[in-house]
């Protein structure tokens, strides 16, 4: 295999994010100059798997393109013979190696009627597309997901200052009550 390229991450053009998820995973996630929410989403088990279903799902529509071109393949053969009158002397000549042969050859098969295997790659060519779209959808899903945690986050954030601020005030209030 070849050499792992180091992960390299944009920076943040917003506040950074912690945000408690639904399955108890902390993630990290900034606000770009949009306001649009920004996630890692390689990290999640689902996508990846997603992922890795377009990649098949790449690989079997090239295999049934491959299936409708014409094959070609080369043919060879080396090997001795053993020319005698009778059986004894024939395995002689084949155990010294006397008389060689070989041989060389192509052969081209080309599909006339593939109907089955055209049909096999259209559904193939679908099957991609529909992968393609689910990653598409969880995608946007996994967006949806990031924002909705950060508005949670924010509205928490504003509540716990809220709460803080009341009880800066209400400490206040009984500091001079008590004076």
């Amino acid at each position: 295999g070849g050499a792992r390229q180091p992960r390299t991450r944009r920076p943040a053009t917003g506040p950074v994010v912690r945000a408690q998820l639904a399955d108890d995973r902390i993630a990290a996630f900034d606000t770009d100059g949009r306001g649009r929410r920004v996630a890692d989403a390689a990290q999640r088990p689902d996508y990846r798997g997603a992922k890795l279903g377009v990649d098949r799902n790449k690989l079997e529509r090239s295999y049934h393109r491959n299936q409708l071109l014409p094959r070609v393949d080369l043919n060879g053969s080396y090997g001795y013979n053993g020319i005698g009158s009778d059986f004894v002397s024939s395995r002689t000549d084949a155990r010294r190696q006397n008389y060689t042969t070989s041989s060389a050859g192509v052969s081209v098969s080309v599909p006339l009627t593939s109907a089955t295997e055209r049909g096999r790659a259209r559904a193939a060519k679908l099957r991609l597309r529909q992968a393609e779209t689910d990653l598409e959808r969880l995608e946007q899903d996994i967006l949806i997901d990031v924002s909705n945690a950060a508005q949670q986050v924010e509205s928490t954030r504003s509540r716990v200052a809220t709460t803080r601020t009341a009880r800066d005030l209400n400490e206040q209030m009984l500091q001079s009550e008590l004076k």
